[in-house]
């Protein structure tokens, strides 16, 4: 049976979660892209599914920052993300056969976690990394929500959650929105590498 892989990385590293079905196109990706780049580029290692999409355009991004920080895909082989294309902007990949071992292994080796625009399975992993950081099983950090019309209808549902009594009321602290990946990328380098430098 598959188990969550520690993948002993020598420096920070930040999950950027997103979907597989937008493509070079769409607006985000290039945001997506623009972000990993900086972060790697000041040290951070960049972790996606390994797909395509805004998993892609995180790796490119850190690929081609030729920086400190390495571009890492852990990947599953489901629909809409059955392509190779996207290995080539990898510096190492990770294959697993069960998603929950996937999943625990891209939260569990990040420090940072950042949403750009995705489906249920982005909404998933936010949800996840929320639970366990509720739950105490990861240290509480903010989780970065990019595009604020784009992720407010799941912070609604957390304050109504909040309000119905089922949510504690500090954990909506814990969802962060913003439509600035400079944001996004200042804050998570003072948090992880001790500055912007």
């Amino acid at each position: 049976m598959e188990h969550v892989l520690d993948l002993k990385l020598d420096k920070p590293a930040v999950a950027i979660f997103g979907s597989a079905r937008l493509t070079e196109d769409h607006p985000v990706y290039e945001e997506a892209a623009y972000l990993a780049e900086r972060l790697a580029r000041k040290g951070i290692h960049v972790l996606t599914g390994g797909g395509p999409g805004l998993m892609e355009a995180a790796n490119r991004g850190a690929h081609r920052a030729n920086g400190e920080g390495k571009s890492y895909g852990i990947r599953i082989q489901i629909p809409h993300e059955s392509t190779d294309d996207s290995l080539m902007y990898h510096h190492e990949t990770v294959d697993f056969e069960k998603f929950y071992a996937r999943q625990s292994t891209l939260i569990y080796n990040a420090q940072g976690h950042v949403a750009m625009v995705g489906g249920v399975g982005t909404a998933f992993e936010v949800l996840e990394v929320l639970t366990l950081m509720q739950t105490g099983f990861m240290p509480k950090n903010p989780i970065l929500l990019y595009d604020w019309d784009y992720w407010q209808p799941l912070y609604d549902m957390v304050v109504n959650m909040i309000e119905e009594g089922t949510v504690s009321p500090e954990d909506i602290k814990l969802l962060q929105l913003t439509n600035d990946v400079d944001e996004i990328a200042d804050r998570l380098l003072i948090r992880l590498n001790g500055g912007l430098q």
